[in-house]
């Protein structure tokens, strides 16, 4: 899978600050939206495995494949998003069950997730625009955006809403 290249909107030098805090090891990865990018990049990751397998011990190789396939999967979007051309920054717990676990409400079930600083303290970060959505209420979320982001320290010239419709399904 590709790295963060140079024509990426942030100021690399901030986050790189923040996918090395607190000891994890986090990653940029590209979105892949063709099947094609996603075929390669499943058949790299079987690929990196077996060319391991004989040096590593069945828990191990269990290891690796799963943190293999949790930042393949992470990647994996359908292709009428493919004018997002996101970026996901994966961070992996070495220790799952170390990890502070949050819990939010979902729409029928608790949905956990673990709280990440998206500012490094030492850090003056620079965002050209930030798109936010889809959403039913983009009057309400453009302003919330902006405030969550000011409020962390983030520097912003544009807040707009994705083109991306709102779908409740």
């Amino acid at each position: 899978m590709e790295s963060l290249g140079t024509a990426w909107p942030f100021e690399t030098a901030t986050l790189d600050l923040v996918r090395h805090r607190d000891g994890l090891p986090g990653y940029f990865l590209r979105c892949l939206y063709s099947e094609h990018e996603q075929r390669a990049a499943a058949s790299e990751m079987f690929t990196l495995i077996e060319s391991q397998v004989s040096a590593m011990s069945a828990e191990r190789i269990r290891a690796i494949f799963n943190e293999l396939l949790i930042m393949t999967a992470a990647c994996i979007k359908h292709p009428s998003y493919k004018a997002e051309a996101e970026w996901r920054l994966i961070i992996v717990s070495p220790d799952p069950s170390s990890a502070k676990h949050r819990f939010r409400a979902g729409k029928s079930f608790l949905i956990p997730y673990i709280e990440l600083p998206i500012v490094a303290p030492e850090a003056h970060p620079y965002l050209p625009e930030l798109v936010f959505g889809p959403t039913p209420h983009p009057t309400l979320a453009g302003p919330a955006a902006w405030n969550a982001c000011t409020a962390n320290g983030w520097n912003i010239d544009k807040v707009s809403a994705t083109k991306i419709p709102f779908r409740s399904w």
